[in-house]
């Protein structure tokens, strides 16, 4: 696809939420987002990839301290991305963070949506090239772990999402949710603000009618996450 032509995407979103809580026995007095890596708030990674795709654009979905997100953001100083926060009175779960952010900051076309406890090393362009000319409003972006034991695995058919099957503890290899979607926000304009999970409440449903898409990555293992004390010092000592 020649560049003029190619679709572009500025906005994103980082549901940075979440209560961390599996997270609190090495990491207590912050958020998950703000857990030092690599001398530098876990967030800052998030930015500088996302600044590599193109993004211009990012909002916080905040709620558990979400005066220290709120600090970061009055502190952020590059000009190449703008980050603002939309804070939650109460939780709302990842789909009611969407649906809030989207309605509260109106945003229009399609955005990138990234679990804040998550780190990615693959290249968007190719998937929101994929999604171009695609009638679903929601794409998962999916990777392929030779281990696959700590994560819910999915099965695709002819390029749908036909079911997500939750973490057996068996160490085998899968195709795995990345926690980073591609949505068309329109289809959250209308919602309901309230509390719902997109991995648990939606994206079943959508299933049932072939309304999600996935794209697969080529890279093995394409992202990293701190979700656990684990997962989290494996990624320090990358």
């Amino acid at each position: 696809m020649d560049k003029e032509n190619r679709p572009a995407l500025s906005q994103a979103i980082i549901l940075a939420g979440g209560f961390g809580t599996r997270l609190k026995s090495v990491v207590a007095d912050r958020p998950k987002a703000l857990a030092m890596v690599a001398g530098k708030p876990f967030i800052e990674h998030q930015l500088e990839w996302l600044m590599e795709q193109g993004i211009t654009t990012v909002t916080l979905a905040v709620h558990h301290m979400a005066d220290q997100l709120q600090e970061f953001v009055e502190q952020w100083t590059n000009d190449k991305i703008v980050i603002d926060t939309v804070y939650e009175e109460k939780p709302l779960g990842t789909g009611g963070a969407v649906v809030n952010v989207i309605q509260q900051k109106s945003i229009n076309g399609k955005v990138l949506v990234i679990n804040g406890d998550t780190l990615f090393n693959f290249t968007v362009q190719p998937i929101l090239e994929y999604m171009q000319n695609k009638k679903e409003p929601i794409l998962l972006i999916a990777s392929k772990f030779t281990d696959a034991s700590r994560f819910g695995t999915i099965t695709v058919d002819n390029g749908y999402v036909t079911s997500f099957l939750q973490s057996t503890g068996i160490h085998s290899a899968g195709v795995v949710n990345s926690g980073a979607y591609l949505i068309d926000s329109i289809f959250f304009r209308t919602k309901k603000i309230k509390q719902f999970s997109l991995e648990y409440d939606l994206f079943p449903e959508m299933v049932t009618n072939k309304n999600i898409i996935a794209y697969t990555v080529d890279k093995l293992e394409s992202f990293f996450d701190i979700g656990t004390p684990d997962s989290y010092r494996e990624i320090c000592n990358k």
